[in-house]
């Protein structure tokens, strides 16, 4: 939307300008764009203040000054402007386009809803732009279901052609189903100490609690002709700021394939509009020692674009290691649907399958390349396949290879 709206404003600056001369805030106006166009938004706020001052009551120079504080973040010194704006020209098409995106932009969540409706009485004429905010608004307080109503409303059918719209429609159709069961299976060889297939296979129930989403899981794991089960607990809990909490704890019931007892936290948060963090710790209990890992995640969203980088680092007597795993991932229109490429150095503790049990696991060299494709399936199902290669150390300057492929079925209950 902001590439949009610059594109606009720089287009602005071609249009021919006959009373240049004459008119001293239209010649500052064509001042500060040009120095947007220069990435100098210094300059740019400084020049259309002087505009402004010359003329305070002139509508679009008070837009154009609110978009230059959303720019810059400034998104209640924007609503400021834009209120003025609406003293001097209520009907302005380009009021309401700024002040739209900017309580979205400033998750003021309300206020978009309430100057939706003032939009509607002063004759705004996008309706397909009010839809969207009403429903982004929706969806910002925690209301899924009023946002799936209206977009399910016969009046709003007109815009279901829309690939934002019928993509926003089938998430929030996903939201709203509460429950889920998930089947995977994983298929390990590798080539040392013996070449022989190594399985994994999990069942999962979920249940979303408004802001909770619970799992029990139940893991089974064939390994060198040992049989182990594991029963695990996953719980997500949101918060309002679009934060939220993982822990994690299990049980394995033989020692030989799963650790005896596994736990974990981690708290991811979001700054800085499309950046996302995390901090947190893994603890594995195995029978000879118990192993500690720190961990923590940076991702950037990019457009349709999904980046995140998050090492391990893992506290040990006989000396710490370091795990990085780097995540590329492409979203497409319809919801749910990626393609993901994972390059990795060091062995994770959210693999399920540890080819040892002793812990000295993540303390070896390990180079990994994973694919994997979600595909959303029969409307409300997801399968998801990877296969992934390793160039592994079993002990230390001993090396093996690996290849992992997965599978995960998950469909929902109503």
């Amino acid at each position: 939307m902001k590439t949009h709206i610059l594109a606009l404003m720089v287009l602005w600056t071609l249009l021919p300008w006959p009373s240049m001369a004459q008119n001293k805030p239209d010649q500052l106006l064509k001042s500060s764009l040009e120095q947007i166009q220069n990435k100098d938004f210094v300059q740019a706020l400084k020049l259309a203040h002087q505009a402004i001052a010359l003329d305070p009551t002139r509508s679009d120079l008070l837009v154009f000054m609110a978009n230059l504080q959303a720019w810059q973040h400034q998104t209640d010194s924007a609503v400021v402007y834009l209120q003025k704006a609406y003293r001097f020209d209520p009907g302005s098409q380009e009021l309401y386009d700024a002040w739209l995106n900017t309580l979205l932009w400033g998750k003021d969540f309300e206020g978009l809803l309430s100057t939706v409706e003032l939009a509607l009485r002063n004759g705004y004429i996008n309706k397909y732009n009010l839809l969207i905010k009403r429903v982004e608004a929706f969806q910002g307080l925690e209301k899924n279901d009023k946002a799936l109503a209206l977009l399910n409303d016969p009046e709003n059918a007109i815009f279901l052609d829309s690939s934002k719209v019928s993509a926003l429609r089938q998430e929030l159709f996903l939201l709203n189903q509460r429950r889920n069961i998930s089947v995977s299976y994983n298929a390990d060889w590798s080539d040392a100490p013996v070449n022989e297939l190594q399985q994994l296979a999990g069942i999962d129930f979920s249940e979303r609690f408004h802001h909770t989403l619970a799992f029990v899981r139940f893991n089974y794991a064939h390994r060198f002709g040992k049989d182990g089960l594991q029963i695990e607990s996953d719980v997500y809990q949101n918060f309002a700021n679009k934060s939220y909490l993982y822990l994690n704890a299990g049980l394995g019931m033989n020692s030989a394939v799963f650790p005896t007892f596994r736990a974990g936290a981690e708290y991811t948060f979001p700054f800085m509009k499309t950046y996302e963090g995390s901090v947190g710790a893994r603890y594995l209990q195995f029978p000879n020692r118990p192993v500690v890992l720190l961990t923590g995640q940076l991702a950037k969203y990019l457009h349709s674009w999904w980046i995140g980088v998050r090492p391990f680092y893992t506290l040990k007597s006989n000396g710490n290691a370091l795990t990085t795993l780097l995540d590329v991932r492409k979203y497409e229109h319809k919801p749910r649907n990626f393609s993901e490429v994972e390059l990795g150095y060091g062995n994770s503790p959210d693999e399920r399958l540890l080819l040892e049990n002793g812990g000295q696991y993540f303390g070896l060299d390990a180079w990994k390349i994973k694919l994997s494709s979600n595909r959303l399936f029969r409307k409300t199902d997801e399968i998801k396949v990877s296969a992934s290669y390793s160039r592994e150390e079993r002990t230390v300057g001993a090396y093996r290879n690996r290849i992992v492929l997965e599978c995960l079925y998950q469909f929902r209950l109503p």
